[in-house]
């Protein structure tokens, strides 16, 4: 290929980066709305129907026309059962993490809730016999530190709640992982679908002994809620048909700043110092496991940013 050639494939790569990186910041900014929109309903309603109304009018709004594309398509599966196990983790990340909010500062919970990747990589050593390297080691105590200064004894975040978020951490890092097993045979459409479905299936059977009629702001939010919960959710499978989850990963990240600036503008909260440092701590783990891969997948130690999947 000649010089021109390449500039034109280079190009044409620099596109599609930036085009899934900006899906990435897109949905990334769905999430932290989401938990902005989740604090703000917890406060008036109980938590298990604000989790109902993320997943029903999910399920509402986005499957109607998911099934009039993809028909049958939309729901056979070989692995039904993972597909539920995977819906229920997903419900218990829902419930924990707006339990937690409820009493949470919103920048605090979002920074506790990324010690997931780390988690992730405990978790496939214990259950996926997958080797930690002294890397994925290093950034595990990282990050394990910066959830101490956040949740530190005699703090402010030395609060029951706070363990609802790691609760909800330990449960999205069990979802990553059936996610990594269903993406080998399912279309991405199929979970989302049996996500949706199973979640309102299950937080429908609490509904009638904690019932609130909501107001009509109230059904407004909890609209915004559903829909940007399949929304974002479907912007982040989109953007992976750009980049890979590697490249996308350290823009993962925003959403610590989404969600400070979100508490600030709503909430009328800044982050204390504190927190402020264990986020810091705890990124600079997740972005240091995520660097060292990268180096060792490329085999370039000068290439740090590469376009594989």
């Amino acid at each position: 290929m000649d010089k021109t050639g390449r500039a034109q494939a280079r190009g044409t790569t620099d596109g599609r980066e930036r085009k899934g990186i900006a899906l990435v910041l897109a949905a990334v900014l769905c999430f932290s709305i989401i938990d902005a929109t989740s604090k703000t309903l917890a406060h008036d309603y109980p938590v298990l129907q604000v989790a109902w109304a993320r997943y029903f009018f999910h399920f509402v709004v986005f499957t109607p026309p998911t099934l009039w594309c993809f028909r049958s398509g939309l729901y056979l599966t070989k692995r039904p059962g993972l597909h539920v196990v995977r819906a229920l983790l997903l419900v218990g990340v829902t419930a924990l993490l707006i339990g937690g909010l409820a009493y949470l500062p919103l920048a605090d919970a979002t920074a506790l809730t990324f010690v997931t990747p780390l988690i992730v990589t405990v978790l496939s050593a214990v259950i996926m016999r997958e080797k930690i390297e002294a890397h994925q080691r290093t950034a595990v105590g990282i990050g394990f530190l910066g959830v101490l200064i956040i949740v530190r004894p005699g703090g402010e975040l030395m609060h029951w709640a706070s363990f609802l978020v790691l609760g909800m951490a330990f449960c999205f890092a069990g979802y990553h992982l059936t996610t990594r097993v269903l993406n080998r045979t399912e279309m991405p459409v199929t979970t989302l679908f049996y996500t949706a479905t199973v979640g309102t299936l299950v937080s429908s059977v609490a509904l009638p002994f904690v019932w609130q009629w909501p107001t009509p702001t109230g059904w407004a939010l909890m609209l915004l809620l559903g829909t940007l919960g399949g929304g974002g959710h479907y912007l982040l499978i989109l953007a992976f048909r750009y980049v890979s989850p590697a490249i996308a990963a350290p823009f993962m990240y925003i959403q610590l700043v989404f969600a400070t600036i979100l508490g600030w503008a709503i909430f009328d909260y800044v982050p204390t110092a504190w927190t402020i440092l264990g986020a810091i701590l705890i990124v600079a783990g997740g972005l240091w496991s995520w660097w060292r891969e990268r180096r060792l997948r490329t085999g370039d130690p000068a290439n740090t940013i590469s376009a594989d999947a």
